[in-house]
């Protein structure tokens, strides 16, 4: 059965808080993640849920900035 989507929506959002940007489900490897994109404290980061066990993957963290290189001032 394994972790939703919504769940894992949840998951990243009472973990982190936030405001959620966008969430995806994805194969990589052969085994399903889900990939949670958050707004918080004015950094962009992509939490990553194994879709399986529900546990929390590697994550990475960027400025705003960093995913719009076309709109810096």
């Amino acid at each position: 059965s394994g972790t939703s989507l919504e769940s894992a929506i949840s998951q990243v959002k009472t973990q982190h808080g936030g405001r959620v940007l966008s969430a995806s489900t994805y194969t990589v490897n052969g085994k399903k993640q889900h990939h949670v994109k958050l707004l918080s404290t004015g950094r962009v980061k992509t939490y990553k849920i194994d879709a399986l066990t529900g546990k929390q993957l590697n994550s990475n963290q960027r400025r705003p900035t960093d995913a719009y290189p076309n709109n810096r001032r």
